[in-house]
């Protein structure tokens, strides 16, 4: 049986101590969309630990990148990057030690979309530590983070993930990225 979840639900679920619920796939990009709306509200609530902040906005990031990974035109939605980037300055503004709990977050797992996440969310903190405090700059470095190896999307997946020692002109190819990501990029700019 399927119930709409309803703030009502939240106490009601949480005084039995269950802590999860499930959501089919056909609704999960709807849910996200719903999360990434909340972000930046989920970083300024002082009623949540900060470890819980980071892994809420870590995950979310992580399945962004992978939508823009599997469906580059989402780039065009750059409201939802902007809110994800929003989120992560938000949470480093309120708290400059969140830097532990976005590395803790990221679980050491270097996959692209992973990396780039990590890449976003290292950022930010490093950028904070180093003196710059205005939040638009640090939503656009998180934002260069997220997407600073989109150009891996025109490598291919076997020399992506191949094991061993690359050819020397898979190693080319590998090393244009960043000029593909730029070239790619400059469609939405």
């Amino acid at each position: 049986e399927h119930v709409q979840f309803t703030e009502a639900h939240r106490p009601r679920l949480m005084s039995h101590g269950i802590k999860f619920i499930y959501i089919p796939m056909v609704h999960q990009s709807r849910f996200r969309q719903q999360t990434e709306k909340c972000l930046e509200k989920i970083a300024d609530d002082p009623t949540v630990a900060v470890s819980v902040k980071s892994e809420i906005i870590y995950e979310t990031s992580v399945e962004l990148v992978n939508e823009l990974l599997s469906e580059p035109e989402l780039i065009k939605q750059s409201g939802r990057l902007e809110k994800v980037s929003r989120a992560v300055t938000t949470l480093v503004l309120n708290d400059p030690t969140s830097f532990s709990h976005l590395f803790t977050a990221s679980h050491h797992d270097f996959y692209t979309a992973t990396h780039m996440v990590n890449v976003a969310t290292w950022m930010v903190p490093l950028a904070y530590a180093m003196g710059h405090h205005d939040t638009d700059e640090l939503n656009q470095i998180c934002q260069a983070g997220i997407l600073h190896d989109i150009g891996k999307m025109q490598i291919p997946a076997e020399i992506l993930n191949k094991v061993g020692k690359l050819s020397d002109d898979e190693w080319q190819q590998i090393r244009r990225h960043p000029e593909n990501g730029c070239e790619y990029l400059k469609q939405f700019g």
